[in-house]
């Protein structure tokens, strides 16, 4: 299966088009931590995280996690066997959390 990034929040998959959130500084080759960009290459996908309070489980093959108010993905740099992988928020490292009042995670496949 192909992903196309056809801008900065739409992703094309066949005939279907999705909403999508990506780096602030768009997307890169050359990725940095802390450069604000969205790899760009060919990755593999991982499990479907998604709100429950806020959406049906969706019909899918992936594996799906139901998100919960205690789940964080990694962003330390300083725990490089945490890093950009799902935490347990009351840990003491910097993370993004996953259930947020806004919408952008109420569905979120990671890339590996």
């Amino acid at each position: 299966m192909t992903i196309f990034l056809k801008n900065k929040h739409t992703l094309q998959i066949g005939d279907f088009y999705f909403k999508c959130c990506i780096g602030k500084n768009g997307v890169t080759k050359r990725k940095r931590e802390g450069d604000y960009k969205t790899p760009l290459g060919i990755f593999g996908i991982g499990k479907l995280f998604f709100r429950e309070d806020r959406i049906k489980k969706p019909k899918t093959y992936l594996k799906t996690i139901k998100i919960k108010q205690n789940m964080g993905w990694c962003d330390d740099i300083r725990y490089p066997k945490k890093y950009n992988r799902l935490i347990n928020i009351r840990d003491k490292i910097k993370h993004e959390k996953l259930k947020r009042n806004d919408h952008k995670y109420d569905l979120l496949i990671p890339i590996n």
